[in-house]
């Protein structure tokens, strides 16, 4: 076993709904990989143990209930407990098992490095995993390349991924209005403000039990997420001083970002 990083102001937040066959081991697995202060589990409306189980585990249970309302919203709720908690460092893990929880050190160690805002674990940067479908890899790609491109960003990023560390710059700027997700929408927050990106690759298994209830097709999925960008995108740019130029900066591989000679301080 790797040997857990301390924080006392650190919070892991874990969006989850109906995840009682691995939410368990989640939190158990992300307290050993970084000790931090607060497991913050948001349980988003399940019919199912997800709640207590996680909460028997060590989490914190936070409930966005009567009703599930998605993950955007549930990360923002998260984020939103988090600060009231008085934490400075924030993590997010997915509930389904599918990231290995002993990689948050990985990008906690990235991000500590600095000078950088956010750090997002790439699933991709070995290239297809031998469980994933090959349509499904080449949507994942195409997205985050497109997206990338429209961004704007200084390297690649794997937009979708649920693993990600930042500081309270990106916490305090990125409640999101997409309630369905968060990812693209506060990677497109934290770029237009102006703030410093890094990527570091991490490990991404396959799901064991359930269907994933994000994504039924890249189409629908699409769908749900691109008007939402421009709107955002709009609102930041009618602001005051418009949108800021941000420094994206790739990661060598070991979890320590690359300095880009292009970065900046904000």
């Amino acid at each position: 076993m790797k040997r857990a990083i301390s924080g006392n102001r650190i919070a892991v937040i874990v969006p989850a709904r109906d995840e009682q066959d691995t939410v368990a081991a989640v939190v158990s697995g992300v307290r050993e990989s970084i000790a931090p202060a607060h497991v913050i589990v948001v349980d988003d409306a399940s019919h199912d143990r997800t709640a207590s189980l996680a909460a028997a585990a060590g989490a914190l249970i936070v409930r966005t209930r009567p009703e599930c309302r998605g993950l955007g919203a549930a990360m923002n709720l998260g984020v939103t407990a988090a600060r009231s908690l008085g934490c400075d460092t924030f993590l997010t893990i997915d509930a389904d098992g599918q990231y290995d929880p002993q990689d948050l050190s990985k990008l906690l160690r990235a991000l500590r490095s600095g000078p950088i805002d956010i750090v997002v674990g790439n699933r991709l940067s070995g290239g297809r995993p031998e469980w994933m479908t090959h349509s499904r890899y080449a949507a994942n790609r195409a997205f985050s390349s497109l997206f990338g491109r429209v961004a704007k960003f200084d390297c690649p990023l794997d937009s979708q991924s649920g693993l990600r560390a930042f500081g309270v710059a990106v916490a305090d700027l990125s409640q999101v209005r997409n309630y369905f997700t968060y990812t693209q929408e506060q990677l497109l927050r934290v770029q237009l403000q102006g703030l410093r990106i890094g990527a570091a690759p991490v490990g991404f298994g396959p799901r064991r039990y359930g269907m994933s209830r994000l994504v039924s097709n890249t189409v629908d999925y699409a769908w749900k997420t691109i008007p939402n960008l421009f709107e955002v995108y709009r609102e930041l740019s009618q602001r005051p001083g418009g949108v800021a130029q941000s420094s994206s900066t790739p990661n060598s591989g070991s979890g320590r970002p690359i300095r880009s000679s292009a970065s900046t301080m904000v």
